[in-house]
C-alpha cells in the first residue's frame, strides 16, 4: 500500500502535479518519487507521469490521455473491441488512434500502440 504521507496525488499524475501539490521544487519532486518508486509505492509509466497501480480506481486504459500527452487519440482497434464485447480475445497491446505520430511504448502496465 503506499505511504499517504509521502505520495498522496490521484491515481496517474505528473512531476508537475506532485510538486504543485507537495508545495516543492520539482527537483525534490522527482527525488521523492524515484523514492517511492523503490519502494514500490508508484510505478514510472514514461518520463514524468506515475502511477498508484494499487488505488482501487486504478486502470490502464485511463493512462492512455497521459501518455498522448499534447497529442488526440482514442482507445481504438481491437482494444476497443475487446472493451465493448465485440470481441472475445484478450489484445496483447492497448491500442490507441492518435493524431500523433505512430509509436509503441511499452510500459510496467503494458505495451501501448498509438497508431495514427
Amino acid at each position: 500500500m503506499v505511504n499517504q504521507k509521502k505520495v498522496k496525488p490521484g491515481v496517474i499524475f505528473s512531476t508537475h502535479e506532485f510538486a504543485m501539490t507537495k508545495g516543492i521544487s520539482l527537483s525534490a519532486a522527482s527525488h521523492q518519487l524515484k523514492t517511492a518508486k523503490k519502494r514500490g509505492d508508484i510505478i514510472r509509466l514514461t518520463r514524468g507521469i506515475w502511477a498508484n497501480q494499487d488505488h482501487p480506481y486504478f486502470n490502464p486504459l485511463a493512462c492512455v490521455p497521459w501518455l498522448l500527452g499534447k497529442e488526440q487519440g482514442y482507445v481504438s482497434f481491437l482494444t476497443a473491441l475487446h472493451r465493448w464485447g465485440a470481441l472475445s480475445q484478450i489484445p496483447p497491446v492497448i491500442q490507441v488512434a492518435t493524431t500523433g505520430h505512430s509509436r509503441k511504448l511499452e510500459t510496467p502496465i503494458g505495451k501501448f500502440e498509438f497508431t495514427q
